[in-house]
């Protein structure tokens, strides 16, 4: 099974990621997506990954993006990384069985876990080597496979600069539909963070959900729909319990963020009647 990306809403993604220097060295109108897939099996719940080729200057190159879920057990990234580049090269001397070259590769690391990404950006960082002498370490350092990582952690994104993509959004969801059953709850939990942090209205995610996950996406909707409801129930019922008798003490705010939907939607009706914030709360 294989995977496509819309080279149109890829360019922007890898734009940004890209230093700006190097983005101006490549023929975005040559960016074609590559079917394929490198991830071994076991780790697809967790990652999904997209290979795009260009021409930059007057060579060939691959862009891999590998979409990262997982804040832990990253240990070793850089090393997977590693084992994909080397799988996306032996796929090129398979399809160009007669190139003198090998083409470049660079390799894109997508990151939206629940915790920033702890994993190291290089390589030769998880490579033991001795301390002393440094002329020693230097000289083994060298001889060693090395790769460095370009990273886009969308776990330390601020809520200024998320809101400033929001118009880029939907591309980016796009750029990460699975038309495979591999891979999408990677994409299902990419989608509903940034539902969630993001803004995006629903009009704008379902469609992208429901092409990407089937059935899992009237689950995920629902259940997102009814956190937003709660939410607004909740604001709501602070604001009245405020107004009718003042400031709320720690241990009803703590009641009231623990609280159901129904519970919520029965203490709002107990509001109209009740005479104290003890009489809203009693027997619950």
């Amino acid at each position: 099974m294989t995977r496509r990306g819309d080279p149109r809403h890829a360019e922007g993604l890898l734009r940004s990621a890209l230093p700006a220097e190097i983005a101006a060295c490549i023929d975005w109108s040559t960016l074609t997506p590559v079917p394929a897939e490198f991830v071994d099996r076991e780790l697809r719940e967790h990652r999904a990954d997209l290979l795009f080729s260009a021409r930059m200057l007057d060579c060939e190159v691959y862009l891999y993006v590998l979409v990262e879920h997982r804040s832990t057990d990253q240990r070793f990234l850089a090393f997977d990384m590693l084992r994909y580049v080397v799988r996306v090269l032996e796929r090129h001397r398979a399809t160009h069985p007669g190139a003198t070259q090998l083409p470049m590769v660079i390799p894109l690391v997508v990151h939206h876990g629940d915790q920033p990404m702890r994993a190291h950006r290089r390589l030769i960082r998880l490579v033991e080597l001795p301390r002393e002498p440094r002329v020693l370490r230097r000289w083994l350092a060298s001889h060693q496979p090395d790769l460095r990582l370009i990273v886009d952690d969308l776990a330390r994104v601020s809520e200024t600069q998320l809101r400033a993509r929001a118009l880029g959004a939907t591309a980016f969801l796009s750029l990460f539909r699975l038309s495979a059953e591999n891979g999408k709850g990677v994409y299902v939990r990419l989608l509903s963070w940034l539902y969630e942090t993001a803004d995006l209205a629903p009009a704008r995610v379902a469609p992208l959900l429901t092409r990407a996950a089937g059935s899992v996406a009237e689950e995920l909707m629902t259940t997102t729909a009814e956190r937003l409801r709660r939410e607004a129930s909740l604001q709501l019922v602070q604001r009245l319990l405020t107004r009718r008798f003042g400031p709320l003490a720690p241990s009803h705010e703590e009641i009231l963020r623990a609280a159901s939907a129904e519970d919520l939607e029965r203490w709002a009706l107990r509001l109209l009647d009740a005479r104290s914030i003890e009489e809203v709360f009693v027997g619950d």
